[in-house]
């Protein structure tokens, strides 16, 4: 009796599965297989491409910068003595407009493009936003942007001139005033004129500092494949 009642409990174990890990014939069920973790996928980078990528940053992508206050901003271009080509509260009008003429005539001097980095100086436009400093909106946030549009050939003849002369004003209200500047060049003879729109900043710590607004040429082609317009 007491035999019959083991056996019967052995078949009934036997039908129950033995519990965990094991089958009806009483042998370990095999272990369910993992699910092999891949690692993630790594990005390629061309040596191509890095290499552009250094060059880019070889030019910064904004030259230090000043705020004017109401969304204006302008160049710090570098720790300079107070009588450096600037702008200065004691310029007039005329004086900052003049000194302008006077470092893009000295162009290269004390070093090259030293009379563009002036202008870029004087220049009243946001970096961080398109500007028509040449009458046509460009990105001009990079300084070597600005510099290049200035060596294109209508804006050249102002590099280097060897006159220009004022040869008439238009105020367009208080503490904005057009001129037209007329620059010549001898070798090679040729003469252009330009607008020069000077503003007056009101408030911020350059309140009352005269700035460049923008400089357009009359005789510019921007269609010429020479100027670049794919900023």
């Amino acid at each position: 009796m007491l035999a019959n009642s083991q056996a019967a409990r052995g078949r009934a174990l036997g039908r129950g599965g033995g519990g965990r890990g094991s089958s009806s014939s009483g042998t370990p069920a095999p272990a369910p297989k993992r699910r092999e973790t891949r690692p993630a996928r790594r990005t390629r980078i061309s040596t191509h491409a890095a290499a552009n990528d250094e060059a880019r940053g070889a030019v910064p992508d904004f030259a230090p910068i000043v705020s004017l206050g109401d969304g204006a901003y302008i160049l710090r271009s570098f720790v300079r003595p107070a009588h450096a080509a600037a702008p200065r509260f004691d310029l007039d009008l005329e004086g900052a407009l003049q000194l302008q003429l006077d470092a893009l005539q000295r162009n290269n001097s004390p070093y090259p493009d030293h009379g563009v980095e002036v202008m870029y100086r004087f220049a009243a436009f946001d970096p961080f936003e398109r500007s028509k400093y040449f009458g046509r909106s460009f990105d001009l946030g990079q300084f070597e942007r600005f510099r290049r549009v200035w060596h294109t050939p209508a804006f050249k003849t102002l590099l280097n001139h060897d006159s220009a002369d004022v040869i008439g004003r238009f105020q367009m209200g208080e503490g904005k005033c057009a001129l037209r500047v007329l620059a010549r060049h001898d070798a090679p003879l040729e003469e252009r004129t330009f607008t020069v729109t000077m503003v007056q900043r009101q408030g911020g710590p350059y309140d009352g500092y005269w700035l460049t607004d923008s400089v357009i040429c009359d005789s510019v082609c921007w269609d010429d494949p020479s100027v670049i317009i794919s900023w």
